[in-house]
């Protein structure tokens, strides 16, 4: 099964509703504490139990489903942290992917076979600058797990994805990246993947479209090199449109520190093998 991405797939309103401007959800909005997340993949590990490895990947866990956010670089490694933390992945629902880079796709064939036929949601594009073995890795790991999914879903708008979970829509930078939108009673949590459209404007877009305050923000920043005055300016921005910060894989550890700075008891240290509930209670 060939897999295209240059336009979007069209897909049937029973599936998908799109986003209005005003978060809508039929249960309201779900209490944080009814939110685990578990980090399965990441550049820093936990303890020497588990791999660290440059990419990242998030296990939601809401109720009795539970939700994957990309799926790291390399499927054992994925595949090893998974096993240690006990993760029952026949419960996840559907894998939800940032962007079509090989740090966090690679991992899929680690775990998708332990799954139980979820959906797979997929930027509509690939990357601009991917060069041409790039984008072949991620072909032929998609093209593996078409027979392990029940429904592959292209996305460049902002849409419901269930009760609570929302995609920003793409971002159509270089990259064609999206985020993940959580609606709880305390505000959005957003994961992002590496935030190559930059973090603040990922920030501003979920905000607006849902016309709710941020209450936390985890994932990749892609901040490692970037001077810092001007990680200083964006952290200090985000202090005043989240709660809490969660930065990890691509954000970099001076980055990190400043950010650990800017939001003191505030900022929560996430690394593979991290079980836990914001505002940052181990779960």
């Amino acid at each position: 099964m060939k897999i295209a991405y240059a336009v979007l797939l069209s897909i049937s309103l029973g599936v998908l509703l799109c986003c209005s401007l005003e978060a809508e959800s039929r249960g309201g909005p779900i209490h944080p504490d009814s939110i685990s997340f578990t980090i399965l993949y990441d550049n820093e590990p936990l303890n020497d139990s588990y791999v660290a490895d440059n990419g990242f990947s998030c296990l939601v866990e809401i109720a009795d489903s539970s939700y994957l956010f990309d799926a790291g670089r390399i499927a054992g490694n994925l595949g090893i942290n998974t096993e240690k933390l006990g993760i029952d992945c026949s419960r996840i629902n559907f894998v939800f992917f940032s962007h079509l880079h090989s740090d966090h796709i690679g991992g899929l064939p680690g775990i998708i076979g332990k799954c139980n036929k979820p959906a797979l949601y997929l930027p509509f594009s690939f990357p601009k600058t991917q060069d041409e073995r790039g984008r072949a890795f991620v072909v032929e790991k998609l093209e593996n797990a078409m027979p392990l999914v029940s429904d592959t879903i292209h996305l460049k708008e902002c849409v419901r994805l269930n009760e609570h979970c929302y995609s920003t829509g793409m971002f159509e930078d270089r990259t064609y990246e999206q985020a993940l939108i959580i609606n709880t009673s305390k505000g959005l949590i957003i994961l992002v993947g590496c935030s190559h459209p930059g973090i603040d404007a990922i920030v501003r877009q979920a905000k607006s479209l849902m016309k709710r305050d941020v209450y936390c923000v985890m994932g990749g920043f892609h901040l490692v090199g970037t001077d810092s005055e001007q990680v200083k300016s964006i952290a200090d921005e985000l202090k005043s449109l989240t709660k809490y910060i969660a930065p990890c894989h691509c954000t970099g550890k001076k980055a990190q520190g400043i950010f650990k700075d800017v939001f003191k008891e505030d900022y929560i240290e996430i690394r593979a093998g991290l079980a836990f509930k914001v505002p940052g209670t181990k779960g």
